[in-house]
């Protein structure tokens, strides 16, 4: 006996479903599975569904229809993951994980919390960063699905996939950062990062009485706010051309998580070779995250130069590890489970009158940002 593997992209949403439900409940090769009328009846759906999932099958070698006596099994199937996650029970939301960082599992906390309150059925999906595999996911979506929390990657086809969501009826949440991809607006809700990028470089402009470099990349809206934040900042305190301090990390191997090895190696090749080429210490940089940043404190170390003292530094995140830094890592934090819960009751209001909404943040001022703070730990 084979066991056909079956890629369903082809198919359109409602005769992929019936696909992966017969697959859980496959009778022995050879038997039958019912008639398309009996199975209409089975899986709630129209005969025109069953007939395109069954044609489908039969080109596949996986059935056999036989006129007036019904559909048999030839060969078993498997479809690839993640299609169990439309399986088991009728969800009415998902959650689409891009990864396994601290704020896409954090924000999968306040999702759940929210739906658990509401009494609501949830999934989350893991993608492994796979922009492919998200895309497929997304156009796969079963009609019984009410609307979605996700995290848009930058892959170009995805604004078309979000539409089509759109225009099927089901919610689209952009949550951190966000991309058009309809005429009317979208359904929003992220951290307030160009206020936190003010607050940060005002800090460090204040404070040291010098320019501010921004450390960091651009691609995404999230991270376009706290560049805003940062340049809005140095021109109103007379920098008039902020560009010039500028630490552009768009020419790495740019990720979505920011986080990647491959990421981080480029980043610290860069600013390895930038902080050799600085003729007079100390400097200010504002990181565009926790990530960033704690590659400068590796980069420093490397080059014998001394965060909070020839290096003034602020980071975006407020990650557990900030605080555990020698010395601590000032940063901006943020609620990421908050994130999650507001996306939930965004995705679960059916009037939605906000279209978008910013979550406040707050700068946790520590020693690696210069200052008396600093002097008392180096």
């Amino acid at each position: 006996m084979n066991q056909v593997k079956l890629k369903l992209n082809q198919l359109s949403p409602n005769p992929r479903q019936v696909i992966c439900d017969l697959m859980e409940q496959l009778p022995p090769v050879g038997e039958s599975l019912g008639n398309e009328i009996s199975l209409a009846k089975r899986f709630d759906t129209s005969r025109t569904t069953i007939r395109t999932a069954l044609n489908f099958l039969e080109s596949h070698d996986c059935v056999k229809i036989i006129p007036r006596k019904g559909v048999f099994l030839k060969n078993s199937f498997t479809v690839p993951q993640p299609r169990a996650a439309f399986r088991q029970k009728r969800e009415e939301y998902l959650y689409i994980r891009w990864c396994d960082s601290i704020l896409c599992q954090e924000l999968g906390r306040g999702f759940e919390l929210c739906a658990r309150e509401h009494n609501i059925n949830v999934a989350t999906i893991d993608i492994n960063s796979d922009a492919n595999l998200q895309q497929s996911i997304l156009t796969s979506i079963p009609d019984y699905i009410k609307g979605i929390i996700i995290l848009p990657s930058s892959d170009k086809y995805l604004a078309v996939v979000l539409n089509q969501l759109v225009k099927r009826g089901i919610k689209v949440v952009q949550v951190d950062r966000s991309i058009k991809f309809s005429s009317t607006p979208s359904l929003e809700v992220a951290f307030d990062n160009y206020s936190g990028a003010v607050e940060a470089v005002k800090l460090l402009l204040t404070q040291h009485k010098q320019p501010v470099y921004f450390c960091g990349y651009r691609e995404q809206s999230s991270t376009y706010k706290r560049y805003m934040g940062w340049y809005d900042t140095m021109c109103h305190y007379g920098y008039c051309k902020p560009d010039e301090f500028l630490i552009d990390l768009a020419s790495t191997n740019f990720s979505i998580e920011y986080a990647s090895d491959n990421f981080l190696k480029a980043t610290a090749d860069m600013l390895e070779q930038f902080l050799s080429e600085v003729k007079e210490f100390p400097i200010s940089i504002f990181a565009v995250s926790d990530h960033v940043a704690r590659v400068v404190y590796q980069v420093a170390e490397k080059l014998n130069l001394r965060p909070g003292k020839d290096i003034y530094i602020i980071g975006f995140d407020d990650l557990p590890f900030a605080a555990e830094m020698t010395p601590p890592l000032t940063s901006i934090k943020v609620d990421r489970q908050q994130l999650g819960r507001v996306a939930a009751e965004m995705l679960f209001d059916n009037d939605n009158f906000l279209h978008s909404k910013l979550l406040p943040v707050e700068l946790i001022v520590r020693a690696s940002s210069g200052g008396a703070d600093a002097l008392n730990v180096i």
